[in-house]
Order: structure tokens, then sequence, then C-alpha cells
């Protein structure tokens, strides 16, 4: 099964993609309580660090992570060198000073609940079985439908 991104890709490229704030926090949280053993310490670093990616998204996150590496030994500086490697490979989903000024959304609630109603109830209804490829048409469809845009649809498609 593809995942999230290979779907945006191939059926809502003209989408902004955004990583959900509350998913990344969770590797900011993660790696803070690996650096730390003290909640204190691990509360303030994590709140600063989740500060900048509100204010400056990835690219200030990753600015104020980098001096931080310098001196870490061991499974600190394994925990610091995966977040980086995670925001750098995602820093062009990460903007959300200007996902807030636009006022979209920046967490998953509300994708979560659309994958629920395209997945969970068209396609695991009783005595429903659907191969890969039948399941991402049908998924793909209910989601044109669903935001109302059959036209693009439409004008899309090759027959």
């Amino acid at each position: 099964m593809p995942g999230c991104w290979d779907i945006h890709d191939k059926y809502f490229a003209d989408a902004a993609g955004i990583l959900d704030r509350y998913h990344a926090s969770e590797d900011v949280w993660s790696c803070g309580k690996a650096l730390s053993s003290k909640a204190e310490e691990v509360k303030a670093s994590v709140n600063e660090a989740l500060g900048l990616l509100r204010i400056e998204g990835g690219e200030g996150l990753l600015a104020w992570l980098h001096p931080q590496f310098s001196g870490l030994r061991c499974k600190k500086r394994r925990a610091m060198n995966s977040l980086l490697g995670y925001f750098r490979s995602r820093v062009g989903i990460t903007d959300y000073a200007i996902y807030r000024e636009h006022e979209w959304q920046i967490g998953s609630g509300m994708i979560e609940s659309t994958a629920k109603q395209l997945v969970g109830i068209l396609l695991k209804g009783p005595g429903m079985h659907w191969s890969p490829a039948g399941e991402s048409a049908v998924t793909a469809l209910r989601a044109h439908n669903i935001n109302n845009n059959w036209h693009t649809l439409w004008k899309s498609l090759v027959l």
C-alpha cells in the first residue's frame, strides 16, 4: 500500500502538502527525552524548539538544532541526528507561519477523519473485498466527490 505522500503526489499534487504539527512535535519530544532525563530541561528545550518550528518552520528549527549537535555522543548524538534528518527531508512542508497566515489546517484530525470516511466507511463494509488497485481507485473517486471537484477529475481523465 502506498504511503500518504505517494497518494498526495499521485492524486492531489496540486494541493499543498503540510507536515502535521502534532506528529512533528512527537519527534521533537522523543529527541528531547533522549537528550536529558530531567523533566524541566526536556520541557524547556522542547518548548523552545516547538516555538521556533511554529514561528520559523523547519528551517528555523534546523538552524537552532545544528549548533546543539556538536559535543553530543552515542545515544544523544543518534537522537539529534535522527531529528535533524527528519526535518531536513521535510523542510518544504513545515512553513507553519505561512500556513497559519492562509488559515490552513496544520493538524491531522481533519485528515484522519477524512481517511475514516474514505477508507473505513467506503472500503471496510461487510462483505467488501478490494484489490490494491481497486481500493486506490475507489478512494480517489470518493475523495474527488467529497471535495466537490468532479470537473477537475473528468477533465484530466483519458478514456
